[in-house]
């Protein structure tokens, strides 16, 4: 995969833009809720991290505004809540497009996590498997033996790679780098499909 593609760096900029953005309006609402609570810390917790709600979470904690950081989701920034702002998503046939024109196999993450549902719709992963998706995350920490079942299944029956990530975002998760894998036969299996 080609990281200078400039489709790729183009959406990659404007995606980060408007997380940036994203992340300062729902500190924003926060404050207009009268919580004391200032972007800037939002910015220094997440480094040089694309902001996201677990920074703000975080944050809130710091602050004492609330408990934990799953208090911080339940009460304000869940999708349902007070200071829930919506982020800019790429439609995933857009986002197919866009990976496989910059030489790269596109994989579904998490297929069990998706919007609030209990997973991503078959018909969507139909869609995109007819539109290049190369495979999709079977084992991943948070699918239960059931989901990981199902989507083996779906795997097979559509001709995507099964893989395996911890999709490990740092210490604050149970589940650590490495916890689930995919083998380098199909890996390289997912080389062998990039687009060229």
């Amino acid at each position: 995969m080609d990281p200078a593609h400039e489709g790729l760096r183009s959406e990659l900029r404007r995606l980060h833009d408007t997380r940036f953005r994203r992340g300062e309006m729902i500190v924003e609402k926060l404050q207009a809720l009268g919580h004391d609570i200032s972007f800037e810390r939002v910015r220094r917790i997440a480094g040089d991290d694309l902001i996201a709600r677990p920074h703000i979470a975080q944050a809130m904690v710091e602050t004492g505004i609330v408990a934990t950081e799953r208090d911080a989701f339940d009460s304000y920034i869940s999708d349902d809540g007070p200071a829930y702002v919506p982020k800019h998503a790429l439609a995933p046939v857009n986002a197919l497009a866009l990976i496989r024109d910059a030489g790269g196999a596109c994989v579904l993450a998490h297929p069990g996590m998706w919007r609030g549902a209990d997973s991503v719709p078959d018909a969507l992963i139909e869609e995109m498997a007819a539109g290049g998706m190369a495979g999709i995350e079977v084992d991943h920490p948070d699918q239960d033996e059931d989901q990981r079942a199902r989507y083996r299944v779906l795997a097979e029956r559509l001709g995507l790679v099964a893989t395996g990530a911890s999709d490990c975002h740092g210490a604050r998760y149970d589940f650590r780098l490495g916890s689930e894998t995919t083998p380098s036969v199909l890996v390289d299996e997912l080389r062998r499909r990039a687009s060229p």
